[in-house]
């Protein structure tokens, strides 16, 4: 492409439209107006002679030409943001940096906060933003807009059109699942049998975020279920409406740990069978170059290292 008159600023643009096919998201993504994106689509169909976003239905498409251009466009950015931005070593009693991250509300509960707390203590200017896990995080990782995502690494219902390039994992910290219901609750006595389970009222944690756990895959594919009478959006929500009620829920054990006494409850062994909540850390190889960055992955290992055992 003939770079003479270009103004190399509308590349921003152009990832921006390509990233959310849309005009209005675009300019809010890079914070312009509405009408300068506009005006900046019109220059990038005439200087590629395509159109780029096409309509399709009530919704607006890349074209061939623009999702071609996607990846290739995306990756200069951050070569060009890589050149300029990372120095060769990392203070973090200085540095003033931002870092994004994802993981579930569960998650952040349990390591999101002692996260917190452990940067606070090393990097007085470094801040952390942690939003919840969706099921776009790999997405969000690769176009640049989170650095780290942490997610069970059993987790099947995050977007994985990506992974392939979001190529580095870490391993964090493990829990286990546990049965739970109010601390007079006699059927927790001895071990459950999942036909007893299944004869049973049932709260349902039903992620309000796109993502389904675990425990609801397993049992969408069990040929019986418990008895389903409430349902919330995250397992703290489902442990606090359990006490005095003949309810019965799975949790992880570490959130138990954290709030069971508080909300008066007991746990026992989960008569569902699961596995393991594996937690890792995943990010871009393009990352791997940030000291920065490499910091950040070193303090999650840290603080994941430094987490108890479980008590189940």
């Amino acid at each position: 492409m003939d770079l003479d008159g270009l103004d190399l600023n509308i590349l921003v643009s152009l990832d921006a439209l390509l990233s959310e096919k849309n005009v209005t998201r675009a300019a809010e993504r890079v914070f312009v107006s509405q009408p300068a994106m506009s005006a900046a689509l019109q220059k990038l169909r005439q200087r590629l002679s395509d159109p780029l976003l096409e309509r399709a239905g009530r919704k607006m498409e890349l074209t061939p030409r623009a999702r071609s251009l996607a990846g290739p466009v995306k990756e200069l950015l951050f070569r060009i943001q890589a050149m300029l931005a990372i120095e060769s070593a990392f203070d973090p009693a200085t540095a003033q940096r931002k870092f994004s991250l994802v993981m579930s509300a569960y998650c952040a509960e349990i390591f999101g906060a002692p996260l917190a707390h452990r940067i606070a203590g090393l990097a007085p200017n470094v801040s952390c933003q942690i939003d919840d896990l969706s099921s776009n995080a790999l997405t969000r990782v690769y176009e640049g807009q989170v650095d780290v995502c942490i997610a069970p690494s059993q987790q099947d219902s995050l977007d994985d059109t990506y992974r392939v390039d979001i190529s580095c994992e870490q391993y964090l910290f493990a829990d286990l699942w546990v049965l739970i219901g109010d601390r007079d609750n006699r059927l927790l006595d001895r071990p459950m049998s999942y036909e007893t389970f299944c004869a049973q009222r049932y709260a349902e944690t039903r992620l309000d975020t796109g993502v389904v756990s675990m425990v609801e895959q397993t049992l969408a594919r069990r040929p019986a279920r418990p008895i389903t009478a409430a349902w919330m959006p995250n397992y703290l929500n489902t442990m606090a409406m359990i006490g005095g009620t003949d309810l019965l829920a799975i949790v992880p054990s570490r959130l138990f740990t954290l709030h069971g006494e508080h909300f008066r409850l007991r746990a026992a062994a989960s008569p569902l069978l699961l596995p393991a909540i594996d937690e890792i850390a995943i990010w871009h190889p393009r990352n791997e170059a940030d000291p920065a960055h490499r910091w950040m992955i070193g303090i999650l290992s840290e603080v994941a290292s430094g987490m108890p055992p479980t008590d189940f």
